[in-house]
């Protein structure tokens, strides 16, 4: 997921629509990772 992320911040888009996964397993840092790119 991370990596995809990346790679649409390159194409210097202003928008990124993305939902949350479940917040278990792998998907407490998948969520916490998207939480943070969107404070920026």
């Amino acid at each position: 997921m991370c990596c995809y992320l990346r790679e649409l911040d390159k194409l210097d888009i202003d928008l990124i629509i993305a939902e949350p996964v479940p917040h278990t397993g792998i998907g407490r840092a998948v969520n916490d990772r998207l939480q943070r790119a969107s404070e920026k």
